[in-house]
């Protein structure tokens, strides 16, 4: 009878408080903590949505605000072009003055034939070398010093301008602040002309003559990637040249797009073509492209060099970007959220009206939510102590109930309990009698049956005892006599009784297996008289010591059996007939070279056979019974293989 699957009355008691107190105590507790958490992401849902409206609506507010400042920034330097567009016609309509601010300048040519001004006030005035120098030339280069003071002013009044200049249709650059060996920097020629700062303001890219933004380039000036405001210097209908105003990527990031905004938030700008024009450290991370500022200078820039394609996130395939924010730059949709490199952004464009760019605010989901995670982590915290501290409470409340089930049950169950413990001895050394008694009448009843039942328990248990003890005497002794009856008493080895058994036994295993299988027969030359003349005694010694050699030498597969007188065989499982001729060999040497304690020669003569197809133990007892006759018709004392 299986006892382990009972109930004890202390588990009884216990699992009738547990399904009436302790489980409905915790499934209340645990449906209580799963409404609290319910509500608390109810709500932390509710305040996410919620949140991502403002920041939408409040985002699109701030972005336009925004583009005002930057349209604002940007029409101050359009102004200031305009301006300058203003004072540089009337220089060409009126090519009677001369205006030498900072006194004459001294011109030079250099080395490599470009006209260039050598003093170092003003600007820097470079002439390429292609262009031949005539009074007329030299006249325009003396006159153009009047431009200087209003470049000066221009550059110095407004943090984001790094250089102004004017450009002429003959490859004459004005350019201020000065630059140190300009002819160096340009080089031996250059085609003002052919560079987007020039022909973006000519006729047939600006029919209205107005001042006009391009692109970002790589200035051949040496102040690194910038965009320019440039406006055309027309003299009648004759175009003289360009006046252009710049501002570096790096002034353009630094002081009109990076500023501390709400929500981590950050803008970047795109060009009309959807290049990226300008983009802070952040905006690189995301896109996973550097931004172009700085340049090393090892060659001239003898052309327009613009942003690489991979820069246009609406023409790159390998932008991080989905195919979306192509569709959402054409459509020009206000408000869109975007998944980049599995992070989620809010992202909100509007168009800079000065410019045609396209600049573009990104939020981070997570930076608006992180006041709400923090609000969130903290009710988790409450709920989650709240969870250790009914856990703890349940815990106590389980361990009193635990001991209170103890205790009742004890005051029932002790006398029962005493009786059970005496009922596992039974059978047993430990058993005793009589039990303890109480004063409850089934139980003393109980153990009144119990101790009979114990006492006839011990008698029936001696009486087993005894009968298994002369079981095994006798088993004892039916081995010794089975032994006995196959093993030859005066060497020890196996008796011609046994022979048959195992001979049938390899037999077989040769058959089943394919193994080989060899038989040894030898016996002591003349051992009759040895009998004969020194008496049986010492005949029996000789047969000792004869079986003392083979068993000493003998493989630990070999069985040796006497077969009867002095005749003896050794069955090789596994034994090829060459192996077991050598093995014989070996026994018939060592018989003869061994020390007897008589002074009496003793040799042997032996006969070897293996076991061949078909063979039954007749016909190998019959084979190797020949040989070892053979043997002894050679002389003895020899080996003969048959």
């Amino acid at each position: 009878m299986d006892y382990g699957s009972k109930l004890n009355l202390n588990t009884l008691l216990f699992n009738h408080h547990k399904h009436t107190v302790l489980i409905p105590t915790f499934v209340i507790a645990v449906l209580l903590f799963i409404l609290y958490f319910s509500a608390n992401t109810y709500i932390y849902n509710l305040i996410k949505s919620s949140s991502i409206e403002k920041v939408k609506t409040h985002g699109h507010d701030m972005l336009l605000e925004k583009s005002k400042y930057i349209g604002n920034t940007l029409g101050e330097v359009s102004r200031l072009s305009q301006i300058l567009q203003k004072e540089h016609k009337h220089f060409f309509a009126n090519p009677e003055l001369t205006y030498l601010p900072y006194g004459t300048p001294i011109f030079k040519v250099a080395h490599n034939g470009v006209y260039y001004k050598s003093n170092k006030t003003g600007s820097s005035l470079y002439y390429s070398s292609d262009t031949k120098i005539t009074d007329k030339e030299k006249n325009k280069a003396l006159r153009s010093e009047a431009m200087d003071i209003s470049f000066k002013n221009i550059v110095e009044s407004n943090p984001n301008i790094v250089a102004a200049y004017f450009n002429s249709w003959d490859n004459m650059n004005r350019i201020y602040p000065y630059i140190d060996n300009v002819y160096n920097l340009f080089g031996l020629s250059i085609q003002i002309p052919d560079y987007n700062f020039y022909y973006l303001a000519d006729a047939k890219h600006n029919p209205k003559r107005e001042s006009v933004w391009t692109g970002a380039y790589l200035d051949p000036a040496g102040n690194g990637w910038m965009v320019s405001c440039i406006a055309p210097i027309y003299n009648k209908d004759f175009l003289e040249g360009v006046t252009g105003i710049d501002i570096t990527l790096e002034s353009f990031i630094n002081n009109i797009l990076e500023s501390k905004m709400p929500w981590n938030a950050t803008l970047f700008m795109l060009d009309d073509k959807g290049s990226i024009l300008a983009m802070p450290k952040k905006i690189e991370k995301i896109v996973k492209i550097e931004e172009l500022i700085y340049h090393e200078y090892t060659t001239n820039i003898n052309r327009t060099i613009e942003k690489p394609e991979e820069y246009n996130l609406i023409k790159n395939k390998n932008t991080p970007f989905s195919y979306k924010f192509a569709e959402y730059y054409k459509n020009k949709t206000k408000i869109f959220e975007l998944t980049v490199n599995s992070i989620d952004y809010i992202l909100l464009q509007t168009t800079v009206k000065e410019t045609g760019w396209r600049l573009i605010l990104i939020i981070e989901k997570n930076s608006i939510f992180h006041d709400i995670y923090k609000l969130k982590s903290y009710a988790d915290i409450i709920g989650y102590s709240a969870i250790v501290f009914a856990i703890l409470f349940y815990l106590a409340f389980l361990l009193y109930t635990v001991k209170r089930s103890e205790s009742f049950a004890l005051r029932i169950t002790n006398p029962i309990r005493e009786l059970s413990r005496q009922t596992t001895f039974v059978g047993t050394d430990k058993m005793t009698e009589p039990f303890v008694k109480s004063n409850i009448e089934e139980i003393d009843k109980l153990n009144s049956n119990f101790t009979k039942m114990v006492s006839e328990l011990k008698i029936g248990k001696n009486n087993l005892i005894k009968t298994e003890r002369r079981r095994q005497i006798y088993e004892e002794k039916a081995h010794i006599y089975h032994k006995k009856s196959l093993t030859d008493p005066l060497t020890g080895v196996y008796n011609r009784s046994k022979a048959e058994d195992v001979m049938s036994h390899e037999i077989n295993l040769a058959k089943l297996y394919g193994q080989p299988l060899s038989l040894i027969m030898l016996d002591i030359d003349h051992f009759k008289e040895i009998n004969d003349t020194l008496g049986h005694a010492v005949g029996d010694e000789v047969l000792v010591e004869f079986i003392k050699v083979i068993n000493n030498n003998s493989r630990s597969n070999d069985i040796v059996i006497r077969n009867g007188g002095d005749e003896f065989l050794i069955i090789c499982p596994n034994t090829e007939a060459k192996d077991a001729a050598l093995h014989a060999e070996n026994i018939r040497s060592l018989i003869e070279s061994n020390n007897y304690k008589k002074d009496y020669n003793v040799t042997s003569s032996i006969g070897v056979t293996s076991y061949q197809t078909g063979d039954t133990k007749e016909a190998i007892f019959k084979r190797v019974d020949k040989a070892l006759y053979i043997a002894k018709e050679k002389g003895r004392n020899c080996v003969v293989s048959s």
